[in-house]
C-alpha cells in the first residue's frame, strides 16, 4: 500500500500521473525491495501496490488508502485466521507472529504436532480443548526463513520492474487502443512477487501461473454467467 501512495503521489509531482505502466511497474517493484529489505515477502502486497496505480480514483486517499484497505483489511484477514485456522486439531496459526528470529531455550514450550499441548491431563475435556486453542494463537514457535541477500533484491527489482512494464506497455500501445483487451491487471502485482522474489517456491512454477491464474479467470467467468443466468447480476 505504502509502495503504491508513494510512487502515485512522486509522479503526480512531476506531471506523469496518466503513465500507468511506469506507476504500475515502479510501485510492484519497489515494494518486492521493502518487502524483502524487512522479510515480509507477501505476494498480495504486490496486487495493493498495482491496485492503487491503477485505480486512479483512489489516488486522492493517499496515505488513507495504506491504512484502509491495506493495514486494517490485512488485520481483519489475519485475526479471523487466528479464529478459524486453530478451530483445526491439525493447524496451528500463526507459525510466529515477527520475522525476527529467536533465541530458544530447551525448556521452551511448543506445541505438539497435532496442535495440542500437554500437562493438561488433569483437565476436563472441554477446558482442555478451549485451553489449547487458544494457546495457539501465540505461535508454533516456528521461525522466518533468512532475508535474501542484497544482489537478490536487485534482480527481484529489476524482474518485477521488467514484467508489469512489459504487461503495461502492450496494453497500452498494441491490446487496448486496437481490440480493447487489458492484461495488466492487479494479480499480476502478486504473481510479480512470487516468480521474481520467490521463484523457488512451487507455487511460482510456471504450471501453477499460468494455469493457475487461467483457471481463476475461468471459475470467476462461470460464476458471474450463472448469477446472470439466475437474476443475481445485482449481487456481483
Amino acid at each position: 500500500g505504502f509502495g503504491g501512495v508513494a510512487v502515485v503521489s512522486l509522479l503526480e509531482a512531476i506531471g506523469l500521473e496518466d503513465c500507468f505502466w511506469l506507476s504500475g511497474a515502479l510501485s510492484v517493484s519497489l515494494t518486492i525491495v521493502a518487502q524483502e529489505l524487512t522479510n515480509t515477502v507477501h505476494p498480495p502486497g504486490g496486487a495493493t501496490a498495482l491496485i492503487f496505480s491503477l485505480l486512479k480514483s483512489s489516488h486522492h486517499e493517499h496515505l488513507l488508502f495504506v491504512f484502509a484497505p491495506a493495514f486494517l483489511g490485512s488485520v481483519v484477514m489475519v485475526a479471523t485466521a487466528v479464529g478459524m485456522n486453530n478451530l483445526a486439531p491439525a493447524r496451528t496459526y500463526p507459525q510466529w507472529w515477527l520475522p525476527l528470529k529467536r533465541a530458544l531455550s530447551p525448556d521452551s514450550p511448543t506445541l505438539d504436532e497435532d496442535g495440542l499441548g500437554s500437562g493438561m491431563e488433569g483437565s476436563s475435556c472441554v477446558q482442555l480443548v478451549w485451553t489449547q486453542y487458544f494457546r495457539k494463537f501465540a505461535g508454533a514457535g516456528g521461525e522466518p526463513g533468512p532475508r535474501p541477500k542484497f544482489s537478490e533484491t536487485c534482480f527481484s527489482f529489476l524482474g518485477a520492474f521488467a514484467g508489469i512494464a512489459v504487461l503495461g506497455l502492450i496494453e497500452t500501445y498494441l491490446l487496448w487502443p486496437f481490440v480493447n483487451l487489458r492484461v495488466l491487471v492487479p494479480a499480476f502485482g502478486a504473481m510479480s512477487v512470487l516468480v521474481f522474489s520467490t521463484c523457488k517456491a512451487p507455487l511460482a512454477q510456471p504450471s501453477n501461473v499460468i494455469l493457475g491464474n487461467s483457471i481463476g479467470g475461468g471459475v470467476g467467468v462461470v460464476v458471474v454467467s450463472g448469477m446472470e443466468l439466475l437474476g443475481l447480476q445485482h449481487m456481483v
